[in-house]
């Protein structure tokens, strides 16, 4: 008869049998999981990495590279694109037009292919993120479109993760996002073994796009805003809890469509507002449109469109439309970018700046006639819309956000490339990337490799 405690040898040592064949087996799949560390490092020691921005405009390329990686950790993403391009119009506007849309794409694919090796191709992510343009549309419109890029990604020859990699991001996800990418630049995303040292300092980060504005920044503990919270998890102790948040509609071609019409001075067909310079027209839905250089009255009208002074918060608490928002802590410095930094760069203005001055430049600009405008800056293509701009900008962010008279960098590049948040979205996914997804067994190796080292 066998013991008791011979049959748990036993079956201990065929338990341990079992597993050392199982991760015998588990190692040698892994060595074809990591594709997109091992073949690149074998054969290269540089990643790349595509990214599509389908922007409401246009759709921006940008195609990155970095030291090739063989753990999850911290990239090393050169920040400065090897190739970047765009194409008008925005992706949106396929929506009526759907066989289009591969044409439309294959010209900024067939540049990517001429700059990444053939041989890495395959093993170089490739991913199109989708911001407001596509927001503003119905969801069967976006689907519709988003089968059509899914189908020309997956096809591409290049590593594609399908939906998670083709879709449309919130707009909380693209606040996040260039926060993410403008702390990368700036260094304060990095070995944070000391969470609560220096390391831990960050910027906030406001973004004005032409159908949306975005605002993120890490509040001061213990401040939590639950719908308004979004957490980010980076390798090497990189942690946060951002208060993230974006406004559809409030953007600054959307704002502008909008607020013109808040105007109280008009007639049956003919509508004057103060945020055009006097002796401009044009047609808005069938209405005559004419600037009247009334820079107060369009202020006030944007403030109203802002609505941000009717609820039940302090002050500064109260932002856009009325909601909730974390006060931006005093040690914190705020980086605002894309149509913030069109205001700056159009009434001459260098980084850092208050917003009020740029406010005092914009009523200036306004209260000059159209023709006069037009003959000082005779090759601005938006002359036309400069002043409402200025005036927009500066109230955004002293109304809207809650800047006060506070300084804000605006700068168009750091570390000589754009802080955009599709730079953010490619840094996000690579980080936290190890091995080939595509691969079924990859998806329960994660946990096993970071065990034991494989």
């Amino acid at each position: 008869m066998i013991s008791q405690k011979a049959k748990s040898i036993t079956v201990a040592i065929l338990l341990f049998t079992v597993m050392v064949v199982v991760m015998n087996s588990l190692s040698s799949q892994s060595s074809q999981s990591l594709r997109l560390t091992s073949d690149a490092l074998q054969t290269n020691q540089t990643c790349y990495g595509v990214i599509f921005d389908a922007g409401s405009s246009s759709t921006k390329l940008g195609v990155y590279s970095w030291p090739c990686r063989n753990d999850v950790s911290i990239p090393q993403i050169n920040p400065v694109t090897i190739l970047s391009d765009k194409i008008s119009p925005g992706l949106s506007t396929f929506a009526n037009n759907l066989t289009a849309i591969e044409g439309y794409l294959s010209g900024l694919l067939l540049k990517v292919k001429s700059v990444v090796p053939t041989e890495l191709q395959s093993t170089t992510p490739i991913m199109l993120g989708a911001t407001a343009g596509m927001r503003l549309i119905p969801i069967e419109q976006q689907t519709a479109i988003l089968a059509q890029t899914y189908q020309f990604f997956n096809n591409s020859g290049f590593y594609f993760q399908g939906d998670k990699w083709n879709r449309v991001i919130t707009g909380q996800e693209e606040g996040t996002f260039l926060w993410i990418a403008t702390n990368y630049l700036k260094g304060t995303i990095k070995n944070n073994t000391d969470l609560y040292g220096t390391n831990n300092q960050t910027f906030a980060t406001i973004d004005l796009g032409g159908a949306s504005t975005q605002i993120s920044f890490k509040p001061a503990p213990p401040e939590q805003t639950d719908e308004y919270d979004f957490n980010v998890t980076l390798p090497e102790n990189n942690d946060y809890t951002l208060y993230s948040i974006s406004y559809l509609g409030y953007g600054n071609d959307q704002a502008r469509n909008n607020v013109v019409q808040l105007s109280t001075n008009k007639t049956s067909n003919i509508t004057f507002t103060g945020c055009y310079n006097n002796g401009y027209e044009t047609q808005l839905n069938g209405t005559t449109i004419q600037g009247n250089s009334n820079a107060e009255e369009c202020v006030r009208n944007i403030q109203e469109f802002l609505n941000s002074t009717n609820c039940n918060y302090s002050y500064q608490s109260c932002s856009i439309n009325s909601t909730y928002q974390a006060i931006i802590p005093e040690s914190t410095q705020i980086i605002a970018v894309s149509g913030v930094n069109a205001a700056m760069t159009s009434f001459n203005m260098s980084s850092p700046f208050s917003p009020y001055q740029l406010l005092e430049k914009a009523q200036n600009f306004c209260s000059l006639d159209f023709q006069t405008v037009s003959e000082l800056e005779p090759t601005n293509p938006y002359i036309s819309t400069k002043c409402f701009l200025g005036l927009y900008a500066s109230t955004l962010l002293i109304d809207g956000y809650k800047v006060g008279n506070r300084f804000i960098e605006s700068p168009s590049k750091i570390k000589g490339a754009e802080p955009t948040w599709s730079l953010g979205f490619l840094f996000n996914e690579v980080s936290n990337m190890n091995c080939d997804l595509s691969d079924e067994a990859c998806k329960g190796l994660q946990s096993i490799f970071k065990a034991f080292k494989l």
